[in-house]
């Protein structure tokens, strides 16, 4: 939880029931919904799309968009990455693409092979993930580790089909 230092009064929070504060007196307000599907945060996204070079029109074509964690979570794990490489696989039997978006710290291009054939979208790394959901196309799925951007996603995109990877398991 942001904000929890004692000399902030008020705030503003996606799921202000659910909240756990340890200042039972502070206010809480809801964050509209509707300040991020607006028009005004659209014109951002398409914004930051252009900035970052990313082609919108293939964007809109994926299935699927996997938000992976860093490679140091993954190299431990390999069921997570055989499930990655049956959901890659899977797709391009369909004829589906999905994108990939790597973590903002990851060094290396691609440390697991996961591009093979031409099946996977990679996005920008330091675009944030927040930004780019206005561009998904409606029922997508979004798959990632439980991150704020996965959150987000969930609250800002009831429409996806938001999934958590279990990447900490």
């Amino acid at each position: 939880q942001i904000g929890t230092s004692p000399w902030i009064a008020e705030g503003w929070v996606a799921f202000p029931g659910e909240t756990v504060d340890q200042d039972p007196a502070r206010r809480r307000h809801a964050l509209p919904r509707a300040w991020f599907a607006g028009r005004d945060f659209q014109r951002l996204s398409v914004l930051a799309a252009r900035e970052f070079g990313v082609d919108r029109e293939a964007l809109g074509a994926c299935s699927a968009v996997l938000v992976l964690p860093h490679s140091k979570l993954l190299r431990g794990n390999e069921a997570l990455l055989l499930m990655l490489r049956r959901m890659l696989a899977a797709a391009e039997a369909c004829g589906r693409r999905v994108a990939l978006k790597y973590h903002p710290r990851e060094r290396e291009a691609d440390p697991f092979d996961l591009l093979e054939g031409d099946v996977a979208l990679v996005l920008p790394k330091l675009l944030p993930m927040e930004l780019l959901l206005p561009l998904l196309p409606r029922g997508a799925l979004l798959a990632g580790e439980g991150t704020t951007a996965i959150l987000a996603a969930h609250w800002l995109r009831p429409d996806l089909a938001v999934r958590d990877l279990g990447c900490a398991r």
